[in-house]
């Protein structure tokens, strides 16, 4: 698929400035695109794996805490 003129792979999320209206996808027969929209937050965003925090350090403390059990336990 080719969005805005850059070429971008399956299972990849494209995040758009909040400058602009216009958004050009090109996509092939079999392309199943997913939009979504939020509005801006506004601060500094960090991510790895499944962990989203403000700053690189307050990830790897997120994961540090959950690979030592502190996030507690679902029961089903």
């Amino acid at each position: 698929m080719v969005v805005n003129g850059e070429a971008i792979g399956a299972h990849n999320p494209d995040v758009f400035s909040k400058e602009g209206s216009a958004i050009h996808v090109k996509a092939g027969s079999d392309a199943q695109p997913l939009y979504l929209s939020a509005g801006p937050i506004d601060e500094p965003v960090a991510a790895k794996d499944n962990f989203v925090k403000n700053t690189d350090a307050e990830v790897d403390q997120a994961i540090a805490d959950y690979k030592n059990g502190l996030f507690g336990e679902l029961s089903y």
